[in-house]
């Protein structure tokens, strides 16, 4: 039966989970270790047998990266992976990324750093 009253509803779930907080963690606890290892399956699919953007070379998924080369980054996809984001807010992040080898990510975020300081020294 739903209640009309949300202060009521609030009141009735904070007694409920004053009962119940330990069964309630644990399930919590399991359904997030679900969604981490689904949201780690989904990257890993991502990257498997996509060759480097730079190098062209094919490496196993841990060796890949994402570069974010667009805009509005909204974190890093793997603190995105491990905080359990919906599989949509991860893809959408993805668009915003080019896929490189680490050795290859390195190497642009060296350039890119070494640009930044030149153009910083000119004024």
């Amino acid at each position: 039966m739903p209640f009309t009253d949300k202060a009521k509803q609030l009141e009735a779930g904070r007694r409920h989970y004053a009962k119940n907080a330990e069964q309630v963690k644990a399930r919590v606890a399991v359904r997030n270790k679900e969604i981490r290892f689904r949201n780690k399956a989904y990257v890993d699919d991502v990257k498997a047998n996509v060759p480097c953007m730079d190098c062209g070379n094919v490496y196993p998924p841990y060796i890949m990266q994402f570069d974010h080369v667009l805009e509005g980054k909204r974190g890093a996809i793997s603190n995105l992976v491990r905080e359990g984001v919906s599989l949509q807010v991860i893809q959408t992040e993805i668009d915003k990324c080019e896929l490189v080898c680490s050795n290859c990510h390195g190497e642009r975020t060296h350039s890119r750093k070494v640009e930044s300081q030149e153009f910083l020294e000119e004024y």
